[in-house]
């Protein structure tokens, strides 16, 4: 089963239901936007290979032009979002002048 099949995964302390749209911890729904959820499926669907920023730009704003602050600003809620009052652990790796990926394995499973 591939990242397309699967729609549930676990990275790091985290659920990620991408067939429903959240995040979860211990039953508590991570409160991420829309688009920071959306960047946080491509890194998930990436399964720790380098997303670029283009590719990025283009499925999260595929009819808008945006700068490199509205990507950054985007992956900074995401990471907010996820270490959710836990410093230190890093879930977003930002990969200098190419992109991001995540920094923890994500593992399919059956969780709901």
């Amino acid at each position: 089963m591939g990242p397309q099949d699967a729609s549930t995964f676990r990275l790091g302390k985290y659920v990620v239901d991408l067939g429903a749209g959240r995040v979860t911890d211990q039953d508590r729904r991570l409160p991420l936007n829309w688009k920071s959820f959306q960047a946080l499926r491509l890194l998930v669907e990436a399964r720790g290979t380098v997303v670029e920023r283009e590719e990025l730009f283009r499925r999260l704003w595929p009819e808008a032009e945006v700068d490199e602050s509205t990507l950054a600003k985007c992956i900074s809620q995401l990471r907010k979002g996820l270490t959710d009052g836990h410093p230190g652990a890093e879930y977003v790796e930002t990969i200098p002048r190419v992109g991001y990926r995540l920094a923890m394995p994500v593992q399919e499973t059956s969780i709901r």
